[in-house]
């Protein structure tokens, strides 16, 4: 099964080729340049230094979110029209598993995704390596969520376990964890934080499609600007959103 596999959900873009159980090739940028111009040149090159032509394709594979609106819907809409016109399974995860794919297989710590969503919050999301069960990625054990770091933090000092954070962390957010967490709280290092979708192409083999291409949306975990303006004028109003998501 030969797949490509895209990530656009923050500030870098990533995207891989396999063939079963064997990468390709792998793109990784981080630069802050708009994805929507990279994607696709991105993608073109890749093709052709893996000579994989676009029929070749049987699946495709794509974080949902959450992170940047802009970078979320480009990766989720490039990925949803390939798989649509080539007539191919698309399949998808979180950009926080992907982030918790970084830390080894064979490393039983509890892992914890970070991912700024500024104004002092958070999105994250809490996984860990089955032994057994490693094609797939690490399982989801805190859910992923929209919150404030120092909320999250009870949630994780009550699993008792050694945990190890992945993520682009700022110093005082390192600081508020060592405070809460003490020797339980180790972080990843720099690399770590990079995305890597020669992960999620290894993944997408075992991993289950998605049933209606045109119903998948991105996952934000949280309302955009716009949605949140409306909700301050527009209250109980029994309104459909009227931000359509693709």
């Amino acid at each position: 099964m030969r797949v490509i596999a895209i990530d656009t959900a923050n500030k870098p873009l990533s995207v891989a080729i396999s063939e079963d159980d064997t990468l390709l090739g792998t793109v990784t940028l981080n630069m802050a340049r708009t994805h929507s111009q990279t994607l696709m040149p991105v993608v073109a090159e890749l093709l052709d230094h893996t000579q994989t032509k676009v029929e070749d394709l049987d699946r495709v594979a794509v974080t949902s979110g959450p992170g940047s609106y802009t970078g979320v819907r480009i990766g989720v809409t490039t990925a949803k029209t390939l798989a649509w016109t080539m007539g191919i399974p698309l399949v998808t995860t979180t950009s926080l598993q992907l982030l918790a794919g970084n830390i080894p297989t064979t490393d039983t710590r509890l892992i914890v995704s970070l991912i700024d969503a500024r104004h002092m919050n958070v999105y994250a999301g809490g996984y860990q390596w089955i032994p057994e069960e490693p094609e797939q990625g690490p399982r989801n054990v805190i859910l992923p969520r929209h919150l404030a770091l120092a909320d999250l933090l009870p949630d994780v000092a009550a699993l008792r376990q050694p945990t190890i954070f992945v993520g682009n962390i700022p110093l005082e957010d390192q600081a508020l964890i060592r405070a809460q967490l003490g020797d339980q709280a180790s972080f990843a290092g720099d690399l770590a934080s990079l995305p890597q979708t020669a992960r999620l192409a290894l993944w997408a083999p075992e991993m289950t499609p998605i049933k209606n291409i045109h119903d998948f949306v991105p996952t934000y975990y949280r309302l955009t600007q716009a949605e949140q303006e409306w909700g301050k004028h527009h209250h109980d109003e029994g309104h459909a959103p009227y931000v359509q998501e693709v």
